[in-house]
């Protein structure tokens, strides 16, 4: 049995310079905001914008999103959590129309947790139009020997109910396919209510090819497969917020189209050619395709129902 490494620790000062010029385009990458969601419970976060102007020359450090479309204010300091960053934060989250604020330092003092759960019970008093509280320490871990150190964020204040929230100010899922693009029509881009509609129409042309429209943002696109029989896999999902993502994780672990112990080289290989704009997560389970256009989703469909029925042929074979 390998000996394990050691564990190091430092503070994010040492690991990684300068807060604005290192710490916060660290913070903003896909990966580490897929982490930083992950560990809050907010769910998938991509970024909008990093250093993102606000009133009086001020500047949010990172504007990002949630899977449905809900904003979320972030702001990093090194040091202890002070008063100017939390109430800049919630001022930003204010400008922002943000649902949530997070605030990530190196501690956070007794004190701001206090006023985050007191603003997080109001919040809850008040539903979908309070701002939920994240107040998240950070640190610098790394396995001796190691040159690159990694963050570490472990919760201090936390809403008790934002799934709760969510939930109320949002369906249980779309009652038909045209509801899902009244919902897509209802967005920032309400062209991306026409290009749903080419993408999904082309979609359910293919024999054995099937959608479900239960999830409250996206509609989530399955194939035939191997493991599931014609119940399908979950290849596709196609979001009210005008983006689209692969199911990578879903395709390559469990539908026996690749050995599920080596990386999926053709199937990688595939997404950065036909959408070389995917956002790749740290996990790369869910590709994220914004703005995907519907030539190359065909494109990708094609070749994907090729690897699917190819599979199948050998199943039953």
């Amino acid at each position: 049995m390998s000996e394990m490494g050691r564990l190091e620790f430092t503070t994010p000062r040492l690991a990684w310079g300068g807060e604005a010029t290192d710490f916060t385009p660290l913070l903003a990458q896909p990966e580490m905001l897929e982490y930083l969601g992950d560990e809050t419970g907010i769910g998938l976060l991509t970024p909008i914008e990093v250093e993102h102007s606000t009133a009086g020359n001020r500047s949010l450090d990172i504007l990002a999103e949630t899977a449905d479309g809900r904003r979320v204010s972030i702001e990093n300091q090194y040091g202890v959590g002070d008063h100017d960053h939390l109430t800049r934060g919630l001022a930003y989250a204010v400008a922002t129309n943000s649902a949530a604020l997070i605030v990530v330092a190196e501690d956070h003092r007794d004190e701001f947790v206090s006023v985050a759960d007191y603003l997080n019970d109001l919040a809850g008093q008040i539903g979908t139009r309070g701002i939920r509280v994240w107040l998240i320490q950070v640190r610098a871990i790394r396995r001796q020997g190691d040159k690159v150190w990694s963050p570490e964020f472990v919760v201090h204040a936390a809403p008790n109910e934002w799934e709760a929230a969510i939930r109320r100010d949002t369906t249980a899922g779309f009652a038909s396919l045209e509801h899902f693009y009244d919902k897509c029509a209802d967005t920032t881009k309400p062209e991306w209510a026409e290009t749903a509609r080419i993408i999904m129409d082309e979609w359910l042309a293919r024999p054995g090819a099937t959608e479900f429209h239960g999830n409250k943002t996206q509609v989530s696109l399955y194939y035939p497969s191997p493991r599931y029989g014609p119940s399908g896999t979950n290849v596709l999902q196609v979001n009210t917020n005008g983006t689209m993502h692969v199911g990578r994780g879903n395709i390559w672990m469990s539908s026996e189209v690749y050995d599920s112990e080596t990386e999926p080289v053709e199937l990688d290989a595939a997404i950065r050619r036909i959408f070389p704009k995917a956002v790749w997560s740290g996990r790369n389970y869910y590709i994220r395709i914004p703005n995907p256009e519907p030539n190359k989703v065909t494109e990708f469909s094609d070749w994907l129902t090729e690897q699917f029925d190819a599979a199948v042929a050998r199943t039953d074979a």
